[in-house]
């Protein structure tokens, strides 16, 4: 009765698990409902554009754009390979498919709230306002020691969240001079630069974010340069002063995390002259990644991240330590706020992952990155099972700037796999004729027990029949003895089948290629195919 019960319980876990696992890789593997990679996004217009977009859509429930990247977390000495994910923390609860355990029985809600910003991110990065009407910029520049000129510029912000680049000028003079320059966008092309697309609409007013050099030639040598008032231009030749540089409170310099110490920003009264008296130096050495230049504002708070645990044994870091995450350009300094087993389409298999917020990382990217950064290349849509017309769904994605790349259906993902007869359906039916075998012979074995058991206490029942128990206290007497032995015996067996499936467990986590399954496979019991076997 044991050994028929274990395996009446693994029969009906074995296909169940099987199957919930192919259901819940599929679900894995696409994200969401509906997931679109995507490229060619119009990056000026920031996060949450393409996810408008979609919930116009009949059937959309909830959307949310996502970054995804290859990065680095840096230690000392070297650094490892692993995945970058920006998420938006005010929507991936309501759009993303995930289990309590990824998180460690915490919910996708409460992990999204740790991956809020502690300080909001418009006051972490709010600039310097420039008035409304400005039409251009005119700064007070004198270079310092270098070997080679550099090309000095202006990033700004307009009122929509659009960051550009200007040109201010290039340090080929001695002395000051005064640069003056528009505010037409340019991006950075290593040794040149060329103007940005014509269709980059900016809205006034706009707000000064940081200054930065770029070398003619790509070298990285050191030098210094002075900088002191900055005037904004505005129509019929006015000008109103913006900063004087007279202190620098309010600037800090560019930080590149991976190699601190490589620029200061202060104030110096060595290179006054009739035109700037005190002025602002900024000076670099050899080395670094990111912007080269200093930014209002002041030291920017880490980026709070859920990293899994290989991220935390590669930067031998704990839940609250800060840890340096390398990017292709620039370093990003992230705070360990949860540790995460999984999370959906990430594989820890591969390498260490990070999630990060979505906000926050743009903010970030473009403080720190020397090109401003690409927007989101994913879409994730939640349609909670209802139809959506894809077609017109990539079309209107298209109609916005980006070209789709690929579309990840989870209902077809799901049909995909769990209608694979060879998986699941040949062990099932094994165990079912085991299971009916040895139940056959385990009834049987009992029958026969139980026949030669009260032969054997014929002499026994006589005594108490004797003793005046009558015939149905004797028929219970016997019928308590089967039944003590039946309940015991599958009691038993029921225990021992759930140790043998939860032993089993890591050996049937082999995917189709020999790697371990992803997600974790879950012990799932079919209440019904247990009940016929009980």
């Amino acid at each position: 009765l044991t050994l028929a019960m274990a395996l009446g319980v693994m029969g009906s876990a074995f296909s169940a698990t099987l199957e919930r696992s192919q259901r819940e890789r599929a679900l894995y593997d696409a994200g969401a409902d509906l997931r679109f990679q995507y490229s060619g996004g119009d990056r000026s217009k920031g996060p949450g554009r393409l996810a408008a977009v979609a919930e116009d859509f009949q059937g959309v429930v909830a959307a949310s754009d996502v970054f995804r990247s290859t990065a680095h977390a840096t230690t000392t000495g070297f650094s490892t390979s692993g995945a970058l994910l920006a998420v938006d923390a005010n929507r991936i609860a309501d759009v993303v498919w995930f289990r309590d355990d990824f998180g460690d029985g915490r919910s996708l809600s409460e992990l999204a709230q740790a991956l809020q910003p502690k300080t909001p991110v418009d006051s972490a990065d709010a600039g310097i306002a420039l008035p409304p009407n400005t039409t251009g910029l005119a700064l007070w520049v004198r270079p310092g020691s270098g070997a080679d000129p550099m090309n000095l510029w202006a990033r700004l912000r307009d009122s929509s969240g659009q960051y550009v680049d200007t040109r201010v000028g290039r340090l080929d003079f001695s002395g000051w001079s005064r640069l003056t320059w528009d505010l037409s966008p340019q991006a950075l092309g290593g040794r040149d630069f060329r103007a940005m697309p014509p269709n980059l609409e900016l809205v006034p007013p706009y707000s000064l974010m940081s200054f930065h050099v770029t070398n003619q030639f790509s070298a990285s040598e050191p030098g210094t340069f002075f900088v002191g008032r900055l005037d904004a231009l505005t129509p019929g030749g006015g000008e109103a002063p913006v900063v004087d540089f007279q202190n620098i409170d309010g600037w800090s310099i560019i930080e590149d995390f991976g190699r601190p110490g490589l620029y200061a920003l202060e104030t110096s009264e060595a290179a006054a002259g009739p035109e700037v008296g005190t002025s602002a130096r900024f000076s670099w050495s050899t080395g670094g990644v990111g912007l080269k230049g200093f930014r209002t504002g002041g030291p920017a708070a880490p980026l709070p991240a859920l990293v899994s645990p290989s991220f935390l044994e590669v930067a031998d870091a704990r839940v609250g330590d800060q840890v340096i995450l390398g990017l292709s350009t620039y370093t990003l300094l992230v705070e360990v706020a949860a540790v995460v087993e999984y999370f959906p389409t990430l594989d820890s298999v591969e390498g260490p992952f990070a999630v990060v917020n979505l906000e926050s990382f743009f903010s970030a990217a473009n403080r720190y990155s020397p090109r401003i950064p690409g927007g989101p290349t994913e879409l994730w849509v939640s349609t909670n099972g209802l139809p959506v017309a894809t077609d017109s769904l990539e079309s209107a994605m298209r109609d916005a700037g980006a070209r789709v790349r690929e579309t990840h259906d989870a209902a077809t993902l799901v049909a995909e796999r769990v209608d694979q007869p060879l998986v699941s359906a040949g062990w099932g039916a094994l165990l079912v004729l085991l299971f009916l075998a040895i139940a056959l012979a385990s009834a049987s074995g009992v029958m026969l027990f139980s026949y030669l058991d009260t032969r054997d206490r014929q002499t026994e029942f006589a005594l108490l029949r004797t003793m005046g128990s009558s015939s149905g206290q004797l028929r219970r007497v016997v019928w308590f003895n089967l039944f003590l032995m039946v309940v015991c015996g599958v009691g038993l067996g029921t225990w021992v089948g759930y140790l043998i499936g939860t032993g089993l467990l890591p050996l049937m986590e082999v995917a189709e290629d020999g790697a371990r399954v992803t997600p974790s496979m879950v012990f799932t019991t079919d209440w019904q195919r247990l009940l016929i076997s009980y």
